[in-house]
């Protein structure tokens, strides 16, 4: 009997053995990297790390490395070859302040590919480096990847979730971002700066409080993206006559495109359907708006403090409203069909060449300027004379073209709200000066639709 028992002993520890895993399974990693290392496993990285120029650092399939502290350095001079799987990704685990991985000076392409990174302070960082990036899950990240200076990488097919910002791209650096998904990033899925450029093309941006946020020229095109539910989609500020916004769908964003202070991007054979505002055209921010379609947008296009968009063959159909117009600013519009709106012009309180002639606000612009400490030299480039009307001549008006033939070229028709509603105007500051309010022009319109109006391509599916 006792032997029995004993043979049973051995051999439910022999199963307990079985169970816990080996010491061997686990590597203790950090030091220097300076010939080809391969990991799998589980790694622990207890000390700094750096992969020397000319060495490389491979991880198989399934690894996974625990940062023990957020102190932890992870240079990358020489290449690293990350070989996840869709199966079996390449996770890395560490305390919320880890920097992440930086790629510094190196000479050689890194490959990564479906790595995980969850909760970390930065994933990876690039100076003067470069690697393709693909299949790469970011979540929770204050900044997923970063191209701090003149990196040149290929970002595609990745997925950037729940992060502060996901892609920060700075210094000269032109990336490819192709193919990604950017979804519920709190302030930004793109930023972009700094003489940095790079194709931004097939991605989808959803849910972001903004998409892209460009803060300087972008001397490359975003084009045949989608964006859907966020707070503003694009988001141009001094980046002058960039970037080329083309064939794109916005769709259920608060903004599509806003333009802020001297920024003239060219859009282009885009589409936006049911946005509360689709474009926005701020702080003399002048868009070209070149053949898009505007439908079911609750306002098409805000034009705000000395906004001069250019607006030609575009479709603007069952929108809510399609210009809004406010202090001075005048759209150039010509040859677009409108269809089916319900008011195509409205004219606030600011709008009054009278005002500009008898007072002028270059002057005010200019001192509030300077309080702000915004002084920029393009403000000299300000108009100061204005004619007192919006011109939407030239246009084809569809079925309300019986409407104006039987109002004749000066009615107070409702697609309108302009001097014919509110004649005078008065401002704070002004206190017993009356200021004639703009007026809406409509004729001559065309005598037939534009045959090439709306976007020319169909559009993308990323």
């Amino acid at each position: 009997m006792w032997k029995e028992r004993l043979r049973n002993r051995v051999f439910l520890f022999f199963l307990l053995f079985l169970a816990v895993p080996s010491a061997a399974a686990q590597t203790i990693a950090g030091g220097k990297i300076v010939d080809e290392v391969r990991w799998s496993g589980e790694v622990v990285l207890d000390r700094p790390l750096q992969v020397e120029p000319g060495a490389t650092l491979v991880l198989e399939p399934g690894t996974r490395v625990r940062i023990q502290s957020p102190g932890l350095s992870f240079h990358v001079k020489g290449r690293l070859v990350a070989q996840g799987t869709q199966e079996m990704p390449v996770r890395f685990e560490a305390p919320p302040d880890w920097e992440g991985i930086l790629f510094l000076e190196s000479g050689d392409l890194s490959s990564l590919e479906y790595m995980e990174f969850k909760g970390v302070k930065s994933a990876l960082r690039f100076i003067a480096a470069s690697a393709q990036i693909r299949h790469l899950t970011f979540r929770d990240c204050q900044i997923a990847v970063q191209l701090l200076k003149q990196s040149d990488s290929r970002i595609e097919g990745n997925r950037f979730v729940d992060n502060e910002i996901a892609l920060k791209n700075e210094m000269k650096s032109h990336p490819l971002i192709r193919g990604n998904r950017f979804v519920g990033n709190r302030n930004a899925g793109i930023v972009a700066g700094n003489n940095s450029r790079g194709l931004i093309e097939e991605n989808l941006f959803e849910n972001n409080r903004n998409g892209i946020v460009l803060t300087g020229p972008y001397e490359d095109s975003i084009q045949k993206n989608k964006f859907i539910s966020n707070g503003a989609a694009i988001y141009c500020s001094k980046s002058q006559a960039t970037p080329e916004i083309a064939n794109n769908l916005f769709e259920k964003n608060d903004v599509g495109v806003y333009n802020n202070f001297f920024a003239f991007p060219s859009l282009v054979d885009n589409r936006f359907v049911n946005n509360v505002t689709a474009v926005s055209n701020d702080r003399f921010g002048s868009a070209r708006i070149l053949h898009n379609l505007f439908s079911g947008n609750e306002k098409a296009l805000s034009n705000n403090r000395k906004s001069q968009a250019v607006v030609e063959k575009n479709v603007f159909t069952k929108n809510a409203l399609v210009f809004y117009s406010n202090y001075s600013s005048y759209p150039v519009v010509n040859e677009n069909i409108f269809s089916d709106n319900k008011v195509v012009g409205y004219l606030d309180i600011h709008m009054s060449a009278d005002f500009e002639a008898r007072e002028g606000s270059k002057s005010i612009v200019r001192e509030e300027s300077k309080a702000f400490k915004t002084q920029n030299p393009m403000l000299e480039q300000a108009p100061e004379q204005f004619e007192d009307f919006l011109d939407l001549s030239q246009n084809w008006w569809g079925e309300d073209t019986a409407r104006l033939e039987s109002a004749g070229p000066d009615a107070n028709l409702d697609l309108f709200f302009d001097r014919h509603d509110m004649p005078e105007v008065e401002y704070e500051g002004y206190e017993g000066k009356r200021y004639a309010l703009d007026r809406v022009v409509y004729a001559p319109w065309l005598e037939a639709p534009v045959p090439d109006a709306g976007p020319r391509a169909p559009s993308a599916a990323p």
